[in-house]
């Protein structure tokens, strides 16, 4: 037994001197596990209401509830079968997903055009967490999308990871060329399946600037819009702590994107000055003296989306206008 037991624990202090090696050298290379035992992190971008993968995109929608749909896009319509029907495409974030939030601003401005008996028809291609660069793609990969004014929504989005390659299509890309660490011995395993496979790899991308990246996208839409005749307006969305009061409680999630905001924010604003397409909204609750926000940038109550809904209403008219 005294045998059987010392041969036991020499096998296992040779199997930790192993790993050890291993992990020193993973470690010199930034890529070191857990030492001996992986325990699995909770590292992945967790899409629980939007778990349809979507080859350009990342992820889409997959249940749509009791909400109306077409390719992807919610619908709201009022007599949209009149011929005089307003086309109407709203791109964005979760800010502007009606799947998100049924009482997002989208939702009061089909109210607006109700009361005014305007015949619309509101197409939302926005989904929680896209950037700029999501909505992009997603409208050069829309069929026959030509509507009357496309909105873009957004400013939020453009500070965590602004590139075309999402950070969920990246770990899914990295976790199919590179498997997930064995739970025994992961450094010594990760290391020998780096030697023995040398036909995959997933190259390094390197992230825009996200202003640059926010006004590449704005300017490849606009211009979209100017070759299918008709009207495009990149709308920056108002953000909790810049020029707005940050929420007494904020979510430990948000609390990283306060900080990026200002920066971005400056420039951005300062974009909107040189193009009358792009609208400031950004600044529209900085006389509230009370936050209206329940973290970085999701509004608490209905009254704080109408507001936002009136001004968009107000921009869609007035456009209409001028073209009459």
């Amino acid at each position: 037994m005294k045998a059987i037991l010392k041969y036991i624990a020499l096998t296992f202090l040779t199997l930790v001197a192993v790993e050890f090696i291993f992990w020193f050298v993973q470690n010199k290379k930034g890529k070191a596990e857990g030492f001996f035992l992986y325990l699995e992190k909770n590292k992945a971008i967790q899409k629980v209401d939007y778990c349809e993968t979507d080859a350009l995109l990342g992820w889409k929608i997959k249940d749509y509830g009791k909400h109306h749909h077409e390719n992807g896009d919610v619908i709201l319509s009022y007599l949209a079968e009149k011929s005089e029907v307003i086309n109407i495409y709203i791109s964005g974030g979760s800010t502007s997903d009606l799947m998100y939030d049924s009482l997002n601003w989208p939702h009061f401005l089909l109210k607006n055009f109700e009361v005014k008996k305007i015949p619309v028809k509101i197409r939302i291609g926005a989904v929680a967490g896209y950037n700029s660069g999501q909505e992009l793609l997603k409208l050069i990969s829309s069929d026959a999308l030509k509507p009357d004014i496309h909105i873009s929504y957004s400013g939020a989005n453009e500070v965590e990871h602004p590139d075309y390659v999402s950070l969920y299509e990246s770990e899914l890309f990295q976790n199919k060329t590179h498997p997930k660490p064995s739970f025994f011995m992961p450094n010594t395993i990760t290391f020998i399946r780096e030697k023995t496979n040398t036909n995959s790899s997933v190259s390094q991308r390197e992230n825009y600037a996200p202003i640059e990246f926010w006004k590449k996208n704005m300017s490849q839409m606009a211009q979209l819009a100017k070759g299918d005749n008709y009207v495009f307006f990149a709308i920056l969305q108002p953000v909790a702590g810049f020029r707005n009061i940050l929420p007494k409680k904020m979510p430990d999630g948000s609390k990283r994107y306060v900080d990026f905001y200002p920066d971005f924010y400056k420039k951005a604003t300062k974009l909107t000055r040189l193009n009358q397409n792009y609208i400031d909204l950004s600044g529209i609750f900085e006389k509230e003296k009370q936050a209206v926000f329940k973290d970085d940038c999701h509004l608490k109550n209905k009254i704080n989306q109408q507001k936002i809904a009136n001004e968009i209403f107000t921009l869609c008219l007035t456009n209409l206008a001028k073209k009459q």
